[in-house]
């Protein structure tokens, strides 16, 4: 009988693609294990994680609201029925492990985990863990951390140093004429690439449209690269659509491989995945904390 491991996490790319990048070296290790996720109904990882050629299951279930308000008694339904439907699928498909990678999504997952008494672990991404791998934390056998500074949030014995899981992909895409012109760029032009994740960053995008008139005058030295998110995309490229810079604007970029191989400077969001991914890359970058 083959092994099987869930993995489950998601609503944005931080926590996706960790995730996706653990399944394909877990294939690597075991060609016949049996991996499938657990994922957010109509979230970036409904999408991605099919693209992919993982086997994908939704469950329905919504964040936190910050502050007190009449939403928490839908959230705390959706919450119950996320476990409840985590429960089913646990109970069904008996996996050896279950792996979270972070995102609200991942806790109804590992909480079933817990009732059924499936080993779990977690992944956590960032310096400061997020609430839902915070609680998790308190249970699973080991949280796997990129940073030494969130070793401080779990259980002194069940945690380890390992860095963050990028997908192999990420470094392996060379720069050539061919992504050039599939992206309509001119490779004889210095390229930035402007990116708040795979959700945009409206601090980022303000900053960037609002310096546009200052860079007319190097218009002939650079091309940018910009990743908005759904929400500014309109209001971003009208701006572009004023300046003279030449610009490729798409709210997000689902092959980022091709555009980190032809980027010369990367303008970005402090997020830990996309800090070990330049990294791996050797992008110089600005990071900008938010």
């Amino acid at each position: 009988m083959h092994s099987r491991i869930i993995i489950a996490g998601g609503g944005t790319g931080g926590h996706v693609y960790p995730a996706i990048g653990i399944a394909k070296e877990l294939q690597l290790l075991d060609p016949n294990v049996d991996i499938v996720f657990i994922g957010g109904t109509a979230q970036l990882e409904s999408k991605i994680v099919p693209q992919n050629g993982f086997q994908f299951l939704p469950i329905s279930v919504a964040g936190f609201p910050r502050k007190l308000t009449l939403k928490w008694f839908s959230v705390m339904t959706k919450l119950f029925l996320s476990i409840v439907k985590s429960f089913q699928i646990l109970a069904e498909l008996q996996p050896s492990a279950v792996v979270g990678t972070g995102g609200y999504v991942s806790g109804p997952v590992l909480v079933a985990a817990w009732i059924h008494r499936i080993p779990s672990f977690l992944q956590e991404q960032n310096a400061s863990p997020g609430i839902t791998n915070r609680i998790a934390g308190t249970w699973v056998r080991m949280a796997y951390l990129a940073l030494e500074t969130a070793v401080t949030y779990f259980p002194s014995d069940a945690v380890m140093l390992t860095g963050n899981p990028i997908r192999r992909s990420i470094s392996t895409v060379k720069r050539s004429l061919g992504n050039y012109e599939k992206f309509g760029l001119d490779p004889d032009l210095k390229t930035v690439f402007v990116m708040g994740g795979s959700q945009g960053a409206t601090a980022i995008n303000s900053l960037i449209i609002d310096t546009l008139e200052y860079l007319e005058c190097h218009n002939q030295n650079f091309q940018l690269i910009h990743q908005t998110g759904e929400q500014d995309l309109q209001v971003v490229m009208n701006k572009y659509d004023e300046s003279s810079v030449k610009s490729l604007i798409k709210p997000y970029f689902d092959r980022i491989e091709e555009i980190y191989s032809i980027a010369d400077l990367m303008v970005c969001r402090a997020g830990g995945m996309t800090i070990s991914e330049i990294t791996a890359c050797g992008i110089p970058s600005i990071f900008i904390p938010l």
